[in-house]
């Protein structure tokens, strides 16, 4: 694209930090002539591939997007980083009220591209951007993408140990430390089932320490008994029973509060969670693992960290049984 090349060294303009600003061409400001040509650009390299949709995650990627689908003559999608909002599904009240009430729901009609797809790029692009994440795996598991190392910031990736044999196990280990050797990373490997045990014990654990009133109902009560109690200090401060300086003390502790509970508020509205998923299980559900768990961190010591979507974390020692990968590795310790 020696095109382009030309542009940017006319028109791009280089900040602080080396930054490279495009906005008068290509972002904010858009040449429509040089939009076209870039589009005619990739049907030139990729036309003879099997093109079905073109896929951008930044907003400012929209018109060359587009452009490149024209040529190619397929749907254009944006991949948007944050939940859109419906006319139809789940209420969730806008905190400030400035835009009124919102409203989403999730599944509502049959997505442009899989979720499957989706999340397949979004590893890509967390690879590509960070250059700790190595070696992860093709094939997906119940974890795949989920652990990370408590030790360097890799990701764990799967691995078949003396496959084929009666001594075979299914392990995690780290991406870092399987490529460079522990003198990288000295963390710990865990077996599959382990972590799935593990999985289901901290996820009981979760169910049972639950806060009672982590229900809308409950936390609009709250919420109202709030206001109440805020009326009254202002109540209070007419009658000249309670001093200025006391009032904003008090009604700033009581808003600060209501914020907090409508944040929390808010996320249940919009969460796919239904109070029904909180029920114990006693083997391993990854549609449970799925819904509730947002990152899984393997420290040192042989602990595991379940980090839930709600920001609770509940830590779990394990053991993999013997040490080595002779007959009875697989066997849990007594």
């Amino acid at each position: 694209m020696n095109f382009l090349e030309e542009r940017i060294m006319k028109d791009g303009v280089v900040k602080a930090g080396n930054v490279l600003k495009v906005d008068s061409f290509l972002n904010h400001q858009m040449d429509i002539a040089l939009m076209e040509e870039i589009g005619r650009e990739f049907k030139r390299r990729f036309g003879h591939k099997t093109i079905t949709k073109v896929m951008t995650i930044e907003a400012s990627g929209i018109g060359i997007a587009a452009f490149v689908a024209k040529e190619f003559g397929v749907p254009m999608v944006f991949a948007k980083k944050a939940k859109s909002v419906n006319i139809d599904g789940k209420k969730c009240d806008n905190l400030d009220g400035q835009y009124g009430e919102r409203y989403y729901i999730e599944d509502a009609h049959e997505g442009i591209i899989s979720k499957e797809t989706y999340y397949k790029a979004m590893a890509l692009r967390q690879q590509r951007a960070n250059p700790k994440l190595v070696n992860q795996d093709t094939v997906e598991y119940p974890f795949t993408r989920m652990i990370t190392c408590g030790c360097c910031g890799s990701y764990f990736r799967h691995k078949v140990n003396n496959p084929g044999k009666k001594w075979q196990n299914d392990i995690w280990i780290c991406a870092r430390q399987e490529q460079k050797g522990k003198a990288h990373c000295d963390s710990t490997r865990i077996k599959d089932t382990v972590l799935k045990e593990k999985f289901v014990e901290a996820y009981n654990e979760f169910v049972t320490l639950r806060p009672e009133g982590e229900t809308i109902e409950a936390m609009q009560k709250t919420i109202q008994r709030l206001r109440a109690e805020e009326e009254k200090l202002a109540a209070l401060l007419m009658r000249k029973l309670l001093s200025e300086k006391a009032f904003r003390a008090e009604q700033q502790a009581i808003k600060a509060e209501i914020r907090r509970l409508q944040e929390q508020l808010q996320q249940l509205r919009c969460s796919a969670v239904r109070e029904s998923d909180y029920t114990p299980i006693e083997e391993f559900d990854e549609a449970k693992l799925k819904l509730f768990i947002e990152k899984i961190i393997i420290i040192e010591e042989k602990h595991v960290i379940f980090r839930f979507f709600n920001g609770v974390e509940i830590t779990k020692a394990y053991t993999n049984g013997k040490s080595g990968n002779k007959p009875g590795w697989n066997l849990k310790e007594a």
